[in-house]
């Protein structure tokens, strides 16, 4: 019965394909295929749709706290290996160190974010 079952159904999908008109791409077979769309979207509607899907995201997400917990772990574990790669300081000096790399890196952002805003409300090219 296995046999004959697949012959059809083999026969069956190339008279389909056949019956398309050529040139014609076939529809996607299964929800979310990674298929190009005929109309693409702009980078504005990708970012748009990116948006929609990060607060859909956080929408539903119980712990907030936990759910970023592994991300905020192996940013900090990176700053120790950043500050302390061959793992000769103390503890407390490593801990002390990476808090101080943390710190510096968030002012950077604070500085960069800070100059696009200037640069945004007409402030010149220097920033």
């Amino acid at each position: 019965m296995g046999n004959t079952s697949s012959l059809f159904f083999g026969s069956f999908v190339t008279q389909l394909h056949a019956a398309a008109p050529f040139g014609r791409e076939r529809p996607a077979t299964r929800k979310g295929s990674c298929r190009m769309s005929i109309n693409p979207l702009t980078p504005a509607q990708r970012s748009q749709r990116a948006r929609i899907a990060a607060h859909t995201r956080w929408a539903k997400e119980p712990d907030r706290l936990a759910a970023t917990a592994p991300g905020r772990r192996a940013a900090f574990e990176k700053l120790l290996d950043e500050v302390d790669p061959d793992r000769t300081l103390s503890e407390p000096d490593r801990l002390k160190r990476a808090r101080n790399a943390q710190k510096a890196q968030l002012e950077r952002i604070r500085l960069a974010a800070s100059k696009s805003r200037r640069r945004g409300a007409g402030g010149g090219a220097n920033g």
